[in-house]
């Protein structure tokens, strides 16, 4: 059956229909633009008072703003609550905006868009890169994380069903000393593709800084203590 034609009125986006659930990427179509609409919130002091455009999305009418130092044809703010990315967050950042991101944006620009004005938690911040410029930390192996990390490493989710590294499949066993605490908090893909998870945990009874990887080259048979050092 053919889609009826959507002719929007002057400053009015409409959301496309979709034929392949499978691949529909939440967005509208804004002055023959489309922008896919991320979960990650703006921070409100950064969203213009301009308003670009109106729409009706997800049942509700909202309004499409200008992001501060940034082109509107690629970038904006729709106020639908944002920051809603993953229930594993304890430090999750809630705003009243939501990014939308052009579909003519690269990934880099993207990803320093939601560094510099994202509304993020501590685990986002990491998850997007947000550290790399900073002076890093390892154990001695594994991907690098900034000081303010170790904190409070509470900041940080911990491995779930849903969620990061099998700690018992990891490590080979199931005492339950071993397997507590622990907390995600860097995921780095390698030159090989493969991906490595950084844990950190203070170890219960002790306190002791404790780390494990996985995806590593390395076969780790039980926790072990981490002595920060500077990466590289």
């Amino acid at each position: 059956m053919t889609q009826p034609l959507v002719v929007p009125k002057p400053g009015e986006f409409f959301v496309p229909p979709c034929i392949d659930s499978n691949e529909c990427v939440a967005g509208f179509v804004l002055d023959d633009v489309f922008f896919s609409v991320s979960c990650v919130g703006v921070r409100e002091s950064a969203v213009s008072d301009e308003v670009i455009g109106r729409g009706n999305w997800n049942g509700e009418e909202v309004s499409v703003n200008g992001v501060e130092g940034f082109n509107e044809s690629l970038l904006v703010a729709v106020s639908t609550d944002g920051g809603y990315c993953s229930e594993e967050d304890p430090d999750q950042r809630l705003s009243q905006w939501s990014f939308a991101f052009s579909e003519k944006m690269e990934q880099a620009p993207v990803i320093g868009a939601v560094c510099e004005v994202g509304e993020l938690s501590a685990a986002q911040r990491l998850a997007n890169g947000c550290h790399l410029d900073e002076e890093l930390l390892t154990c001695g192996s594994g991907p690098g994380f900034p000081e303010e990390v170790l904190g409070n490493l509470g900041l940080y989710p911990q491995p779930s069903e849903t969620f990061g590294a099998d700690v018992a499949a990891l490590i080979g066993t199931d005492n339950p000393d071993d397997l507590l605490e622990w907390h995600m908090i860097v995921e780095e893909q390698g030159p090989d593709g493969e991906y490595v998870q950084l844990l950190l945990r203070e170890a219960p009874g002790t306190g002791e800084l404790q780390y494990l990887l996985d995806g590593s080259d390395e076969r780790f048979d039980s926790p072990r203590p981490c002595n920060p050092q500077p990466a590289g």
